[in-house]
């Protein structure tokens, strides 16, 4: 099957400890990737349909103006879920999702770099054999705008309150390098995590009975 967008969404607030978004329709095998800004530990991430969002897949801290993680959900419950980050603290945060369609979970491969002050975030480079689907993810500590990377589309973002962007594309090169533009210099961190494609399930058939009109036995005809 194809890797396919279906749906994104960002969202962010600077106080209280909770923050939701809810990103559109999700099939069982769908895969909700999921960038979070965060000024403090995050306690939990989670939707209201029950899908298991587990451990990040890439998380960077320590800083002072904000921490990088990075979450990628495998769909077990389909619906319209809403997706509910919960920091230890009162704190400015964002989230940031894509629903992608046709690929396989775990992520197959991801990178993470920063932070640097500039107006041009890019991620280090991450390998992946044949076609997969490429996913981009930057957060920074001003309020400056993001725009898409050089190849990307589905960019969705919370410039100047949730401080955090999402992009992707289908790629069928080894190696994919996502990348950001910001709208002045500032730090950043920028992350990509490139999931595979789902290989598409064949059919064959191993052998055809032919049955006689008069006399004689049964014959197999095989195919393989």
């Amino acid at each position: 099957m194809a890797a396919a967008f279906v749906a994104g969404a960002a969202s962010g607030n600077t106080t209280g400890t909770t923050l939701t978004l809810a990103p559109g329709t999700v099939a069982v095998g769908d895969v909700i990737v999921v960038q979070v800004m965060r000024r403090a530990a995050v306690v939990s991430l989670v939707d209201d349909l029950g899908n298991d969002y587990g451990a990040a897949v890439q998380e960077v801290g320590a800083t002072a103006d904000y921490d990088y993680s990075t979450y990628a959900c495998l769909v077990t419950v389909a619906g319209i879920p809403t997706i509910t980050l919960t920091l230890a603290s009162s704190v400015r945060k964002g989230l940031a999702a894509h629903i992608v369609r046709g690929c396989n979970h775990p992520a197959e491969d991801s990178s993470v770099g920063g932070p640097t002050a500039s107006a041009a975030p890019v991620a280090p480079g991450a390998d992946s054999a044949g076609n997969c689907y490429v996913v981009g993810g930057v957060t920074k500590s001003g309020v400056s705008t993001i725009t898409l990377g050089s190849g990307y589309s589905n960019l969705f973002s919370s410039d100047s309150v949730g401080r955090v962007g999402i992009e992707a594309k289908v790629g069928t090169v080894a190696t994919h390098t996502p990348d950001f533009a910001l709208g002045a210099s500032e730090s950043w961190f920028c992350g990509s995590v490139i999931l595979a494609e789902t290989a598409a399930v064949v059919v064959r058939p191993i052998g055809v009975i032919e049955i006689p009109t008069r006399r004689g036995p049964l014959k197999a005809v095989s195919y393989n």
